[in-house]
């Protein structure tokens, strides 16, 4: 069986669980112009999820949502056309269309810790097996009101079965073949208290941690800062040395308990522009082994009193830095 015939057994079973259960299929014509044309013409049940404003600025871009309906050709020709593409995101609801419409509402913007309003694109499969995970308690409940079980693909070859279970914690199950999961056990996440009648809310930890679960988006992401930084000495090696140093980095990031987005960024920029070693000269690497908090760390590193010591650390062979008894690397 493939894996879309999986996906489709799946589907079907779960929706003749009982009498009320309906399904549907969020879709996300940013990847695919032509899904606005095939929700209208191979469907009779599809609502576009922005209105007003934002259809008129994103409007063919605009998320929509669709019941797939017996006898109707649209879910053949979405699992033919479209897995695999992050382009159709599947359900199961006991709610009908308009009230899903309502709640979902609610989900396509989150508050970011800066106070900026932003698109949540949960209606790409990418971004929601990367965030649904990182869902507060109270998040997850208000996502789930609205469906019983999520189907979300990962990759060309496999797909992920989401639910929740009545204390809210979530069950997941992987069908097909998924390399690299992104699923993982929750890490304690710093959330805030979830008010139903404010807009959702996303902490920095939230925003940040799906990206460290993930390594290789994670150098993506650090390359790109470096590039963007205009960091030169990126581009005389090649790509796979590049993405090597900058694994290696993330490596030393964890072990000095830097584990925020900011300051790994800071500490792979002082790599490639002060000395790859930088962090094992003995006064540099005294302060990134204290117990002190990661800001209060760089703080002390990029005070004035420490001017001299990056001097130093820019200018020493690294064997030279090697603090004894200590294995740094």
């Amino acid at each position: 069986m493939t894996v879309t015939e999986t996906l489709s057994a799946s589907l079907l079973k779960a929706k003749n669980q009982s009498e009320e259960c309906r399904l549907y299929v969020l879709l996300d014509p940013s990847h695919n112009e032509q899904l606005i044309a095939a929700v209208q013409g191979m469907s009779t049940r599809h609502r576009c999820l922005f209105v007003g404003e934002d259809l008129e600025e994103f409007q063919e871009e605009s998320p929509w949502i669709a019941e797939i309906l017996h006898g109707e050709p649209l879910f053949d020709w979405l699992l033919k056309e479209t897995f695999g593409k992050q382009q159709a995101l599947y359900f199961v609801s006991n709610q009908g269309i308009d009230s899903l419409f309502t709640k979902l509402q609610r989900v396509k913007e989150v508050v970011e810790p800066s106070g900026e309003l932003v698109y949540f694109r949960f209606y790409d499969a990418n971004t929601l097996n990367r965030y649904l995970p990182v869902f507060s308690e109270g998040q997850r409940r208000e996502f789930f009101s609205a469906m019983n079980s999520v189907y979300a693909e990962e990759g060309e070859e496999g797909f992920f079965t989401y639910t929740l279970n009545a204390d809210a914690t979530m069950n997941w199950s992987v069908s097909g073949n998924i390399e690299d999961s992104g699923i993982y056990p929750l890490p304690g996440l710093k959330t805030e208290e979830h008010d139903p009648s404010l807009p959702w809310f996303f902490t920095e930890e939230q925003l940040q941690y799906p990206l460290f679960a993930h390594r290789d988006e994670l150098i993506d992401d650090l390359i790109e800062y470096l590039e963007y930084e205009e960091v030169e000495t990126v581009h005389f090696y090649p790509k796979g040395f590049v993405r090597a140093m900058v694994n290696q980095g993330i490596e030393h990031c964890f072990t000095y308990k830097v584990l925020d987005l900011i300051h790994m960024r800071l500490f792979i920029n002082l790599m490639w522009t002060i000395n790859p070693q930088f962090h094992l000269q003995p006064s540099i690497h005294q302060v990134l082994s204290q117990s002190s908090s990661t800001e209060e760390k760089f703080d002390t590193l990029l005070s004035d009193d420490f001017e001299e010591v990056w001097i130093r650390a820019g200018a020493e062979k690294y064997k030279d830095w090697w603090p004894e008894g200590e294995g740094a690397s």
